[in-house]
């Protein structure tokens, strides 16, 4: 639509935009729900698995870096929207051509694992949220399109879907979840204004690198993920055994002292030490590039343990989901700390006094994720990844929960036998450790 409709409004592009990317995420959730049945009795090379997966991911996102450069340069931007479609549309031959290994299933099978579905309803409720929550998020920038209607949106949503996941999950599994969602919002996103800062003309920032969109995104873009590949490579070479809690802590340092480094040429302490302004933007592309999968191969690899057998997939794309909610929020906190700041570049002449804040941006962002991921680390197993950290039975998505501990009490209350699908699988957990997922 976007490349056969030139006329399209920017709402009508969102709107586009968002069906692509729940094209991407349906596929990359089937996909990793098929993985993770795969790792049941392999744990040991779930790692192994997760890295094979997200090489191939990466590499397909290098592939298209280095394409659609070329493409955007001599044919424009709406044209590599209409190129994009069609290895888009290879996803549906794969789909129905039976590589995800699907078998037919009877009447009988298909009827049992809807009662399974309806016993576990919590979980499908879940999902519901999460979705209407992103939806109405979404409805309410698209709508608004103010930078504060976007934050507060953002914010109600994903506090209310927080409280839902902390409260019906069980404890092992919504301690990760509101770890995920709190360290990933927390990653303040100032990369929109750092695009100007990059590229501005000598009309618009004097000081500036001035580097031309091409080198930005036609360079510097397949650098950036051909070094993703490096970063998955050594992950996987040198840190796989290590345990949660120290890769993450190691790959978030980097991370941090990445970003901060950024002051060097926000500040063009480079051009005092000799070091180019492009060679300066291409190492540390590399370098983010590198340590920023550090940081998220280790939540990949953990959501695969936390999917009880049953419902990997569910499971999967509700960790999933919620950690990408946490991606948005970070996108509005880090336009509203831009905002706040006076630091709002567009790409118009004499704009220099927009970065006068830029430097203080970005020492707020590079440790405010740091604060949140040492902060609230005992959230994390503190375990190797090697092993299944919930039980074996599709009951453990939402054992020793408030929720089912509430359900248990208000039922013993009332004279009633609790809920069968609570008293065999509430064991074990208590209250007390779902208590602390919520705090």
């Amino acid at each position: 639509a976007i490349f056969l409709l030139p006329g399209l409004s920017s709402q009508g592009e969102l709107v586009c935009l968002a069906l692509v990317q729940l094209m991407q995420v349906t596929a990359m959730v089937c996909c990793n729900g098929t993985y993770v049945k795969r790792v049941q009795g392999r744990e040991r090379h779930a790692a192994d698995l997760q890295t094979f997966v997200s090489f191939g991911i990466e590499a397909g996102a290098l592939l298209g870096n280095v394409a659609v450069g070329a493409v955007v340069e001599r044919l424009g931007p709406r044209s590599a929207w209409g190129i994009a479609a069609l290895p888009a549309a290879l996803v549906l031959g794969v789909s129905a051509s039976g590589f995800f290994e699907e078998s037919r299933v009877t009447e009988e099978e298909l009827t049992t694992t809807r009662r399974g579905f309806w016993q576990h309803r919590e979980v499908g409720a879940l999902a519901m949220v999460l979705f209407a929550s992103t939806l109405l998020t979404n409805s309410l920038t698209i709508g608004y399109g103010s930078l504060g209607a976007n934050v507060v949106a953002y914010l109600v949503g994903f506090v209310f879907v927080l409280f839902c996941f902390a409260a019906v999950l069980s404890p092992r599994i919504a301690q990760v979840s509101v770890y995920s969602m709190l360290y990933q919002s927390a990653m303040l996103n100032v990369d929109g204004a750092m695009f100007y800062f990059y590229t501005d003309e000598m009309s618009a920032y004097a000081e500036g690198p001035h580097l031309s969109s091409y080198f930005y995104n036609g360079i510097r873009g397949p650098l950036f993920c051909a070094f993703a590949l490096v970063g998955i490579y050594t992950y996987n070479r040198y840190m796989k055994e290590w345990t949660y809690r120290r890769v993450i802590v190691f790959g978030n340092l980097s991370y941090a002292l990445v970003q901060v480094s950024t002051l060097i040429i926000v500040s063009r302490m480079n051009l005092r030490l000799g070091i180019p302004d492009s060679v300066f933007v291409l190492v540390h592309a590399a370098l983010r590039s590198m340590t920023q999968q550090w940081t998220k191969m280790p939540f990949r690899v953990l959501f695969m343990f936390l999917c009880p057998p049953g419902m990997e997939a569910t499971m999967y794309a509700l960790l999933k989901g919620s950690s990408d909610l946490g991606n948005s929020v970070s996108d509005s906190l880090g336009g509203a700390l831009l905002a706040a700041l006076g630091c709002r570049p567009s790409g118009i002449d004499g704009e220099s006094e927009s970065f006068r804040h830029l430097p203080l941006a970005l020492v707020v962002s590079g440790l405010t994720g740091l604060l949140v991921v040492t902060l609230f680390l005992p959230l994390v197993p503190d375990a190797e990844p090697n092993r299944l950290l919930v039980g074996d039975d599709a009951c453990d998505a939402t054992s020793g929960s408030l929720w089912s501990t509430w359900l248990g009490e208000a039922a013993s209350k009332h004279g009633g036998s609790s809920d069968p699908r609570l008293s065999g699988c509430a064991s074990g957990m208590g209250a007390m450790g779902a208590a602390a997922a919520v705090l």
